[in-house]
C-alpha cells in the first residue's frame, strides 16, 4: 500500500499530473496542510484532545512521522503553532523534504515573529485569533508591519470570522489571506450562511480550518463542500496514518479539480 501511494505522490510532485499547491502572491501554498490543533490537545476534541496532547505535543519523532506520511500523500505543508516540540518535528521533516511549506500562526501571548519568519521560513504568518478578534486596528497594523519587515505575508486567523473579516475589509488592513473555521455543518462558523456569502463575495484568499468539524464529517463530504466555496486550501488535524490515508488524497484531488476548472 505504501509503495502505491509513494508512486502516486511522485506523479503529483514531479510529473504535475495532479497539483498539490495553489498560487498566492507569487508563492505556492498547499491545498492541504497538517494542522497542529490535535497535537496540542485543543478543547474542541474533548477528552481525546487530552490523550493526544500527552501523546504528541512533546514527541517530535511521532509528529514528524505523521507529517512525512502526509507529505508523501500530497499534504506538502503545515499550519503550525510553535508550542511543545512541533518546531523540532518540522526540522525533521524539512531535513527530508527541503520544499516543505510552513505557514505559521503567532502564539496568543508571545508573538515571536522573528523566529517564525527566520527559523521556519514561514510563507505566511497568521495573527492568532485571540489577538485578531480584539479588532484593534492600530495593533494589527503594527504587527503586520513587523511581519512584512521579514518579507513574509501577514494573514489573520479568526475564531469570530464574520466580525473580523468585515473589520479587516472595512478598515483597509491590507489582509489578503484569512484562516477561518469553515465546514459543512457550520461548526464554529457563527451564522453559516452569512459567512458563506461573505467569503464567496470577497476577493481575499481563504484557508479553512476545522474542515472535518473535529471528526464530525467524513472527508469526502467535507471537501466536496469546501470546493463549492471560495476556499483555496485547508488545514486539517490528523493523528494517525489511517486518518491521513483516508483524508489527504481525497482533499488533494478535489482541490486540484477545483483549481484546474
Amino acid at each position: 500500500m505504501k509503495l502505491f501511494y509513494k508512486s502516486r505522490v511522485y506523479n503529483i510532485v514531479k510529473a504535475g499530473s495532479i497539483m498539490n499547491k495553489f498560487k498566492f502572491n507569487n508563492i505556492e501554498l498547499p491545498f492541504v496542510m497538517i494542522g497542529t490543533s490535535p497535537f496540542m490537545g485543543a478543547g474542541q476534541f474533548g477528552f481525546r484532545g487530552l490523550e493526544w496532547r500527552a501523546k504528541f505535543m512533546n514527541n517530535a519523532n511521532l509528529m514528524s512521522e505523521l507529517m512525512i506520511y502526509a507529505y508523501e500523500l500530497g499534504a506538502v505543508g503545515i499550519e503550525m503553532l510553535d508550542i511543545g516540540k512541533v518546531a523540532d518535528a518540522i526540522d525533521i521533516v524539512c531535513k527530508k523534504y527541503s520544499d516543505y511549506i510552513v505557514l505559521a500562526s503567532t502564539h496568543w501571548s508571545n508573538l515571536n515573529i522573528k523566529n517564525l519568519a527566520v527559523r521556519y521560513k514561514s510563507k505566511v504568518i497568521f495573527l492568532h485569533g485571540n489577538i485578531s478578534d480584539r479588532r484593534n486596528k492600530d495593533m494589527i497594523l503594527s504587527i503586520f508591519e513587523e511581519i512584512r519587515s521579514y518579507n513574509v505575508i501577514p494573514g489573520i486567523a479568526t475564531h469570530e470570522p464574520i466580525k473580523t473579516i468585515k473589520f479587516a475589509q472595512d478598515n483597509n488592513l491590507g489582509c489578503e489571506i484569512f484562516l477561518i473555521p469553515f465546514n459543512k455543518i457550520g461548526y464554529m462558523m457563527s451564522i453559516q450562511k452569512k459567512l458563506e456569502d461573505l467569503v464567496d463575495k470577497s476577493e481575499e484568499t481563504f484557508i479553512a480550518m476545522k474542515p472535518l468539524a473535529a471528526g464530525r464529517i467524513k472527508p469526502q463530504e467535507a471537501f466536496e463542500y469546501l470546493i463549492k466555496h471560495n476556499i483555496s486550501g485547508a488545514a486539517v488535524g490528523l493523528v494517525s496514518k489511517e486518518e491521513i490515508q483516508e483524508t489527504v488524497p481525497i482533499a488533494v484531488k478535489l482541490f486540484n479539480n477545483k483549481h484546474k476548472s
